[in-house]
């Protein structure tokens, strides 16, 4: 390697480091206003003060009256172990920056013009970078999909049976985190399905994987779902108004999403003040 392309390396090395030393410290002022207010810090205080076996559903859905799963409140048992609420928040956004980088290093490697194409406008999106430091059960199913992602490209750049377990793994956790995550877990189920028919895996550890998995099912139905059912009625869950699931209120919901996306991108979180 000659002494100028040494130099344009080192170059490009320093501004990685200046640009996630950047990304970093943005997270951490973005979990410095983080809203800990009755979702988060109730989710937080029960699983800090509750044990896991006394834990059958979690807070009951601000629209409605049925209760979500208990998932948000097990993994704020574990978030817990760290030493103030301010540490929460900068480590759930730390956890999307790892995850969007590696995603961006699954699909250009080799090439970092392409990587950095990738990676640059996810990491500075206002939207993912104000979501990520929050504890609200919404906002996990984020890091959800995007380590789902994650997933599904590892399991293209290498089609393995022991790709499926940590997938399965976040396919029950969706709907546990959040009771309306099982429309992500669906989605994420019927995506598995065509990846294991578009590149089949060799059949080589395919009883342990299956043990895996099946593991896995039951660990979530006895810690969750169990608990959840027994407090919970099949018939309340479907007693959810009709007419918020119709044709209608579904395509004035996708419009006003997909046409509300300027606005919401740039004043979501901004002074009505100003």
């Amino acid at each position: 390697m000659d002494q100028r392309s040494k130099r344009k390396k080192n170059i490009l090395v320093l501004i990685g480091v200046l640009f996630i030393t950047l990304i970093i410290i943005d997270r951490y002022y973005w979990a410095q206003i983080s809203q800990w207010r009755e979702d988060q810090a109730t989710n937080m205080w029960l699983g800090y003060t509750t044990g896991i076996a006394h834990i059958p559903v979690g807070l009951i859905s601000s629209s409605n009256d049925i209760p979500n799963p208990n998932g948000m409140i097990i993994l704020g048992s574990f978030l817990s172990a760290l030493p103030n609420l301010l540490s929460v928040s900068f480590f759930l956004g730390f956890v999307q920056i790892a995850l969007l980088s590696l995603i961006g290093w699954k699909f250009f490697r080799s090439n970092w013009h392409y990587f950095l194409l990738v990676t640059i406008p996810s990491l500075s999106s206002v939207i993912l970078r104000s979501t990520s430091v929050e504890f609200w059960n919404q906002y996990t199913i984020t890091l959800i999909n995007i380590f789902f992602i994650f997933w599904a490209l590892q399991y293209l750049e290498k089609p393995s049976l022991w790709n499926l377990p940590p997938i399965v793994i976040l396919i029950f956790l969706a709907p546990s985190l959040y009771l309306a995550g099982l429309v992500n877990a669906i989605v994420m189920t019927l995506i598995t399905l065509g990846l294991l028919v578009y590149k089949r895996p060799s059949r080589t550890g395919l009883w342990p994987v299956v043990i895996g998995i099946a593991l896995i099912i039951l660990l979530s139905i006895f810690i969750t779902w169990l608990p959840y059912f027994q407090n919970v009625s099949l018939q309340k869950i479907t007693s959810y108004p009709k007419e918020a699931l119709g044709p209608i209120a579904f395509l004035k919901s996708i419009w006003s999403s997909f046409f509300g996306i300027p606005v919401y991108g740039i004043f979501q979180w901004a002074d009505p003040s100003v």
